[in-house]
This record gives C-alpha cells, sequence and structure tokens, in this order.
C-alpha cells in the first residue's frame, strides 16, 4: 500500500505541475534506452526553466545454456519495473541545444529465477531510488529532440532469495547500492 501510494503520489505532482502551468506548458512523449536491455517511457512536461518528467521502465533478460559440468540445461530469466519522476533544470548553452539537471526519484521491483533442474532459486527485490542527473538535449527540429544523461543511482530496497532447502532455504535482507547509469534519449513535444 505504502508503495501504491508513493506511485501515485508522484505521478500526481507531475500531472500537477503540468495542470498548473496551463497553456504555457510543454507536454510530449519520449523513449529512453540505457544500452543495458532496459527501455523506458517518459512524459516531459516542459515549465518554463523547469521539467517535469514522469517516467516507467522495464527490462527482461534470459538465458539457456548447457552446464558441462552437471551435464543438464540451465536457464533463468529475469525482469525489472520501476515508475518514477524527474525533475530538472533547464538552460539553453547554444542553439536548439540545453543541459539539464536535477534528480529521478522512484520505485523499482525486480525478478530473477533460475528454473534449472536440480538447482531452482528466485530472487526478488523492491525498493526506492534516487539519482542526481545531469544531461544535455539538441532538438533537431523545432519540437524534437535527442538527449544524453548520467545519472548517480542511489537505491535501497529488501531482497527476498529463495534456494532448495538443502542448500541454504529463504534469506531476506535489505540492499543498498550505488551505481551509475547513462541514458540516450528521445522526446517529442506538442
Amino acid at each position: 500500500m505504502k508503495k501504491t501510494s508513493f506511485v501515485a503520489s508522484l505521478l500526481v505532482a507531475g500531472a500537477l505541475g503540468g495542470a498548473a502551468a496551463g497553456a504555457s506548458a510543454d507536454v510530449g512523449i519520449g523513449t529512453q534506452f540505457d544500452g543495458m536491455n532496459t527501455y523506458g517511457i517518459n512524459v516531459p512536461i516542459r515549465l518554463g526553466a523547469i521539467t517535469i518528467e514522469p517516467e516507467i521502465i522495464s527490462s527482461s533478460d534470459s538465458e539457456k545454456y548447457h552446464n558441462a559440468t552437471s551435464g543438464n540445461n540451465q536457464q533463468w530469466g529475469g525482469s525489472n519495473t520501476s515508475v518514477g519522476t524527474g525533475i530538472y533544470l533547464r538552460k539553453e548553452v547554444a542553439p536548439s541545444t540545453e543541459i539539464y539537471y536535477g534528480a529521478r526519484v522512484g520505485m523499482y521491483s525486480w525478478n530473477n529465477k533460475n528454473t534449472s533442474p536440480g538447482f531452482y532459486y528466485s530472487d526478488k527485490e523492491s525498493g526506492y531510488y534516487l539519482a542526481p542527473t545531469v544531461g544535455a538535449e539538441y532538438f533537431f527540429v523545432k519540437k524534437v529532440s535527442i538527449g544524453l544523461d548520467l545519472g548517480l543511482n542511489y537505491s535501497k530496497g529488501t531482497e527476498k532469495l529463495v534456494v532448495p532447502s538443502w542448500f541454504a532455504g529463504t534469506d531476506t535482507y535489505d540492499r543498498t547500492s550505488l551505481s551509475t547509469t547513462t541514458r540516450l534519449m528521445l522526446r517529442a513535444y506538442f
């Protein structure tokens, strides 16, 4: 319930920001790619020198391979979903080019499973993230841009690992991580 309320608050804040600006807001749609099989949909709302950008990000991956040691075929798969918003200040630095800086905040959830014979496990985590972010956006036509940004991702969550009882059983623990992210952004404004 807390997670749902938090995410709803983020999305409502973005919508209210856009509504408060009235006709002076540029609203758009965007997509992002980080080079790691992760894609996202963004809704940038430009309010003067501020951008509020709700985002939904998703990724999935799977692999099948033969384990020569055990002689078994192995397979695993995983997925990641996050919902949040970015809030940025923008500054024009050259014709058709802006830099922006701010932060992204939101909630995430990921699941991994290994369904290999003899060694099944599942690994689930959910929590929140905060990512100070800087980037640049180039408008190659008046309302369409390409951008690149860099972020320092701080995340904190609870992870639950379930492995066979003969190995270790179930374990739940808190997890904190710090990583970097680079995103390629494509945005179109209406």
